[in-house]
């Protein structure tokens, strides 16, 4: 029967091909198919399936396949399941794999006008430093369930840098940045009260010839999955309204407390 084609076989093997030679049928009331199956379905990885077996619910265990011998295998598996060969067996759902790396690492820039007086210029690398432990902080604590900010759950560092008189640059720190932390992505802030010319012209301008002269050093390329590493700008510190309101109203609230006459 087996010199037939299956397309002789409309019916099934067991009522036999269409030129009327009749089914196949074995002592035991299997088709040959069907014994064919039975008698090697633990060599193929799952159960038997004989009429006398109760059928289960259950799905077809895998039968593990690392027995030295290279012809059993799964053939309801593809065979990208087997990429290194059939002898180590099939890589199954429960098998261990290697999950990428999801957490992007962030830098976040600081950057004043800069000062002659080192006490000014110092006292942007304290703010750095504060913010980044707050973020540290904010993190520990965090509730997953509350709303977090965009920079929540990434590994974050928060570093300075001035416009002009004073190092570091922005090209300076830009540089150290990617060289030194290692990181995906990196937000400049121009820490500015007002959206005036050096946050809206002279900033942007110097953060765009530094991602040039550092795109022609090379270091703007990652050798990983994630590509470019990306430089964004954003407004001036003194745009968010809001916020700087309630920084004067709370000056206004302690200075009154205070009662002294500076």
């Amino acid at each position: 029967p087996f010199l037939h084609s299956p397309h002789d076989y409309p019916d099934g093997v067991d009522n036999g091909p269409e030129d009327g030679s009749g089914g196949v049928t074995t002592p035991n009331g299997l088709g040959a198919i069907d014994e064919i199956f039975e008698s090697n379905a633990s060599s193929f990885g799952f159960a038997s399936m004989s009429p006398s077996s109760e059928p289960s619910s259950s799905p077809p265990q895998i039968i593990n396949t690392n027995d030295n011998n290279g012809d059993l295998f799964d053939p309801l598996l593809s065979p990208h399941a087997y990429p290194t060969g059939t002898d180590a067996g099939p890589i199954t759902a429960t098998s261990p794999t290697q999950s990428p790396p999801t957490n992007k690492k962030l830098a976040i820039l600081l950057i004043d006008h800069g000062s002659k007086r080192e006490a000014s210029n110092q006292h942007l690398q304290f703010i750095a430093e504060t913010y980044q432990a707050s973020i540290i902080q904010r993190d520990a604590t965090a509730n997953t369930e509350e709303e977090v900010s965009a920079t929540s759950g990434r590994e974050t560092v928060v570093r300075a840098a001035h416009m002009e008189i004073a190092e570091p640059s922005i090209l300076t720190s830009l540089r150290n940045i990617i060289t030194n932390d290692k990181v995906t992505e990196i937000v400049c802030v121009p820490y500015f009260l007002s959206p005036g010319k050096h946050s809206t012209v002279d900033v942007p301008n110097l953060i765009a010839e530094a991602k040039q002269v550092l795109g022609e050093e090379g270091l703007l390329q990652h050798d990983d999955e994630y590509g470019p590493i990306n430089i964004l700008s954003s407004q001036a510190l003194g745009t968010q309204l809001e916020f700087m309101l309630g920084g004067v109203d709370e000056l206004v609230d302690l200075t009154l407390k205070d009662g002294k006459v500076n």
